[in-house]
């Protein structure tokens, strides 16, 4: 069961508590800590795996599947190369920058 609520307007705290019971890893839960909002959280997450995690759990209708394995095609494209070369950090730098086109708003929870 998810709760579906304007994310903005969330609390840090409930979002936080309700990511936990979703599974959400330890580092990703202490960075969202220190974050204003949510809107804020996903406009500047450096981690695109974390973004990855969220929407798999979240996007649950055909057109939003769909949507999702183009990011997925963008973002392996990208980023296996970049890694395998070494550069996780521009690998992730990069693989942001293409969920957030496909994404530009956090998603409701």
């Amino acid at each position: 069961m998810y709760v579906h609520i304007i994310a903005d307007s969330m609390d840090m705290k409930r979002q936080i508590k309700v990511l936990r019971k979703m599974g959400a890893c330890s580092e990703a839960l202490d960075w969202l800590s220190a974050r204003p909002s949510w809107g804020v959280a996903w406009t500047v997450c450096p981690r695109s795996d974390w973004m990855l995690w969220l929407l798999i759990r979240l996007l649950k209708t055909p057109a939003r599947e769909y949507k999702l394995a183009k990011v997925w095609a963008d973002y392996e494209a990208v980023r296996f190369p970049i890694t395998h070369a070494g550069d996780t950090t521009r690998a992730h730098a990069i693989a942001t920058g293409i969920v957030r086109k496909h994404f530009p708003k956090p998603p409701k929870i």
